[in-house]
């Protein structure tokens, strides 16, 4: 592999790793003078992430890598993440470990539609917009924001969005403070859900007794 190809592959996991911290995830980078002797990243919890950020990806060949690869670090299921100029990251995974990550992110005594657009992402979301991450909600909305010791709670009344997020924590290793695990709920999705509504003020009340 050339120089050129060596920094090209280095900055995009760095953007990938970024990409994900973005989203809550607790993420690092694996640097670029390990010879694979660490994750490209790692940090995403039951997932191998293989980063591949090339303009003509040999899919089949960087998925047999990242299975060598998962089975060597044991820390997830393979997957392969991979953008060209221009476009946003795309994930590979194999059929089997899709379906088992899909099926644990529905309930079964719940309607599976009903989940599925609770669950619905926002199409412009960081993983998504790819070189346009600068536009991001969070970013260009001051949430409202509450901290309850256990977790954070911020509120983005424009984008019709709740952040749920663990207390954060400090990378020993370079000072900086980062955002711990958030889930994001989707309120435009839990408003046209009506047991997402009923489920949430369920939750009220109970708060309120």
């Amino acid at each position: 592999m050339g120089l050129k190809s060596q920094k090209k592959g280095a900055a995009g996991e760095r953007e990938l790793a970024d990409c994900l911290r973005r989203a809550g995830y607790p993420v690092s980078w694996g640097g670029n003078k390990t010879f694979g002797a660490v994750p490209d990243v790692s940090g995403l919890p039951g997932i191998h992430v293989e980063c591949k950020r090339v303009e003509a990806l040999n899919v089949t060949r960087a998925m047999e890598q990242a299975e060598r690869d998962a089975d060597r670090f044991r820390d997830g299921a393979p997957a392969v993440f991979h953008r060209k100029n221009k476009s946003p990251w795309l994930v590979t995974m194999r059929l089997s470990d899709w379906l088992h990550l899909y099926a644990s992110a529905l309930t079964q005594d719940h309607d599976h539609d009903a989940r599925t657009r609770f669950f619905t992402y926002d199409p412009t979301s960081d993983l998504e917009k790819g070189a346009h991450m600068e536009q991001s909600y969070w970013e260009t909305e001051n949430p409202v924001e509450v901290d309850t010791g256990r977790n954070v709670l911020r509120y983005f009344p424009e984008a019709r969005k709740l952040h749920i997020s663990k207390n954060g924590w400090t990378d020993k290793r370079t000072g900086e403070h980062k955002m711990g695990k958030t889930v994001a709920l989707d309120l435009d999705a839990v408003a046209s859900t009506p047991a997402a509504i009923s489920i949430l003020k369920q939750v009220v009340k109970s708060l309120e007794k």
